[in-house]
C-alpha cells in the first residue's frame, strides 16, 4: 500500500492498494511516529441478497493496521479492498 498527501485538496491523504483500490482520509495532524502497527485480523461473512442464513456465505479475511503517523485505522481485505477510519 502507498500513501500520498495531496496539498491541492487540503492535504487529504490517499491510500492506494496494490490491486488499485483507493481510500481517502481528511488531512490529519501528523505525529513523529512512522510506519504501521498491526492491530488484528478477522474473517467476515457476506451472504447474497435474499439468503436468510450464513451457511453458504462467502468468507473474507480482513486485517487491521494503524497508521502511526496519523492514527488512522486501515482495514485491508484479502482481495485488496481498503477502508480508512479516522479517529
Amino acid at each position: 500500500m502507498e500513501v500520498f498527501e495531496d496539498p491541492n485538496a487540503g492535504n487529504n491523504l490517499m491510500y492506494v492498494s496494490e490491486s488499485g483500490s483507493v481510500a481517502v482520509a481528511p488531512a490529519a495532524k501528523f505525529r513523529d511516529a512512522k510506519g504501521v502497527q498491526w492491530r488484528g485480523a478477522m474473517k467476515v461473512s457476506a451472504r447474497k441478497a435474499g439468503e436468510k442464513d450464513f451457511d453458504k456465505a462467502k468468507k473474507f479475511g480482513v486485517e487491521v493496521f494503524e497508521d502511526m503517523k496519523t492514527g488512522n485505522l486501515l482495514f485491508v481485505t484479502e482481495t485488496g479492498s481498503i477502508a480508512v477510519v479516522v479517529p
